[in-house]
């Protein structure tokens, strides 16, 4: 049996309760695995593999706490993994001068089986 996994219903899953990926890491995954593999027609899909296969971290020092390393920068890390950068859409604010500027939080996920 068969079943269609769009990229909402992969989003929904990985974002469930034992995943618990952001919405922006979860889509960059199911993004990269459709320009990989194709059209996906054919593929198995198992959550549970790419979970172990990927992994989310908010910034360098949560890299390091996780992984138990030292790495000083993104390019570091990038020495030894697969690395894709994801930009999230959660928005901040910081006061620049008389104005408020709008940033966005970014995070990263690393590729383990690579």
């Amino acid at each position: 049996m068969y079943q269609l996994i769009t990229k909402d219903k992969f989003i929904d899953i990985f974002m469930s309760k034992g995943y618990e990926y952001s919405y922006a890491t979860s889509g960059a995954i199911y993004d990269y695995i459709m320009a990989d593999e194709g059209d996906g027609i054919g593929d198995e899909f198992d959550p549970i593999a790419l979970r172990g296969e990927w992994s989310e971290y908010d910034n360098i020092d949560d890299f390091n706490k996780q992984n138990c390393t030292e790495c000083e920068s993104l390019e570091d890390v990038e020495d030894a993994y697969q690395v894709m950068a994801v930009v999230q859409p959660k928005p901040s604010y910081k006061l620049n001068g008389d104005r408020i500027q709008l940033t966005h939080h970014s995070k990263f996920a690393v590729r383990r089986d690579v």
